[in-house]
């Protein structure tokens, strides 16, 4: 390329993604825009969110995220500077975390030609695979369920433990850790496990069945090795023009841009459950407050509704003293009982009077039914 490979710092970038917009910022590089967002993303550094530039055209001034100190991860990013009359030649995310990989002269990338201070986990997976009584599965060996999920032929073994030792002090180099676990082995970046394996290929021939009409089919090993992220939509690296000894930046470039594209798929759901949850809490909430509203009205109701009924029985009482005094026909004693009688109910059934009866002590005042007598009785 013509133009200028340039290293920002994670402070030179955060102000460069704050000063303007990042589409502006990547026309000037050689990268999308989509590219140079996963790079802040991957550095730590905050965006501004939708309708940032849009107030700074308008002249309102939006609020500007801080950028994070508390950040272990990658410091420095190199960009390539585009001249004013160069084509662009935008590079994937994926090409340009390759590429800084490459540049980064302190990173292990090369495989030696012997063990040199081998991984804990390589040793024990060389003590599996040279093992004289190892099954043989194709004419394959393979490590220990609690090994480097590694499968081989013979001549292959030292290969294979070539490229995992240097596969692993790669991955620590950059932060990641790698380790056995439920019979699989594991990338962990960040808080995401990756799970790989390490194959030869194998060659499938049928072969005729003498004297019979059928053929089975027998399997060959290839010699041709293969790295492999060990799922159904799995990436695979394997040998051809280049082996994969020499694929180390793009098998780690990918392996990271997978991690961090899981992470934000894992932080979206996480954020989407939790919008759920306080949803589902302000429905509940809502809910029992409604509950406790309509409780307290109901509540209000039947004591309007017994005062008024309260205040209705004191005028019938009054009506019927004046009557029965007057016509003559209720004898002075009788009424005088009944009157005391219905005085004291109506006492009892006001609200604001609440007087006690003996007799009626136990039933629901707003319901006029016993509360669980049968039950009392029976009982």
């Amino acid at each position: 390329m013509s133009g200028n490979s340039i290293t920002y710092t994670r402070e030179d970038l955060y102000e460069m993604v704050w000063a303007e917009p990042i589409t502006a910022i990547a026309k000037k590089h050689n990268i999308s825009d989509v590219g140079l967002r996963k790079i802040c993303v991957r550095m730590g550094i905050p965006l501004p969110g939708n309708g940032y530039w849009s107030k700074q055209k308008w002249g309102k001034q939006g609020p500007k995220t801080a950028l994070p100190s508390n950040f272990s991860g990658q410091k420095e990013t190199k960009l390539e500077f585009r001249l004013d009359n160069e084509v662009v030649k935008v590079l994937s995310p994926v090409k340009m975390l390759q590429k800084e990989i490459e540049n980064n002269k302190v990173l292990p990338i090369v495989v030696s030609d012997k063990l040199i201070n081998p991984d804990l986990l390589v040793l024990k997976a060389r003590e599996s695979l040279t093992a004289k009584d190892r099954y043989r599965d194709h004419g394959l060996v393979s490590c220990r369920s609690d090994e480097l999920s590694i499968k081989v032929s013979q001549e292959n073994i030292k290969r294979a433990l070539l490229f995992m030792d240097t596969f692993i002090k790669l991955i620590k180099a950059r932060g990641h850790d790698i380790c056995v676990k439920y019979g699989d082995t594991r990338v962990v970046i960040k808080t995401i496990e990756i799970k790989v394996k390490f194959r030869e290929k194998l060659r499938r021939e049928m072969v005729q069945q003498v004297p019979y009409s059928w053929s089975n089919a027998k399997y060959y090993p290839t010699g041709v090795l293969s790295f492999k992220i060990d799922r159904y939509d799995g990436k695979e690296w394997k040998d051809g023009q280049t082996r994969i000894e020499d694929r180390f930046p793009e098998i780690l470039a990918s392996l990271e841009l997978r991690a961090e594209e899981e992470l934000e798929w894992h932080l979206a759901n996480e954020k989407a459950r939790k919008v759920r949850e306080e949803r589902e809490r302000q429905r509940k909430e809502l809910i029992e407050q409604q509950d406790t509203e309509l409780g307290n009205f109901q509540a209000l109701l039947g004591m309007t509704n017994r005062y008024n009924q309260a205040c209705l029985i004191r005028n019938y009482i009054a009506m019927f003293e004046k009557r029965g005094v007057g016509s003559g026909l209720i004898e002075n004693d009788q009424l005088s009982a009944w009157l005391d009688w219905a005085r004291k109910k109506a006492d009892w059934y006001d609200p604001f009077v609440n007087g006690d009866d003996a007799l009626l002590q136990e039933l629901d005042k707003d319901t006029l039914v016993f509360k669980d007598r049968e039950q009392k009785y029976r009982s």
